[in-house]
């Protein structure tokens, strides 16, 4: 299924949206904050910026996506270097 670039756009905006209303209830929760809220804001905090590097190269213009996918495929960390993509 193919989508166009401005829905795809707006379906990342989307997950990032979610990601960051998570933390922000977290934040704002009305009891003093437990360990568990810590470790759950550390692991928010982790995917946000996993969630970022990842979907960024999708929201660049077209013309620029395809310089950005072969430099994130060669940066993986499972992409050996001289292997096919």
């Amino acid at each position: 299924m193919f989508i166009s670039h401005k829905k795809m756009c707006k379906c990342i905006e989307v997950g990032r949206t979610a990601i960051e209303s998570r933390m922000l209830g977290i934040i704002i929760h009305p009891r003093a904050s437990t360990e568990a809220d810590e470790a759950e804001m550390a692991s928010l905090h982790a995917l946000y910026k996993q969630y970022n590097a990842l979907m960024s190269p999708a929201e660049l213009p077209a013309s620029k996506t395809a310089k950005s996918k072969t430099s994130a495929v060669d940066k993986h960390p499972n992409h050996k270097q001289g292997e096919p993509t």
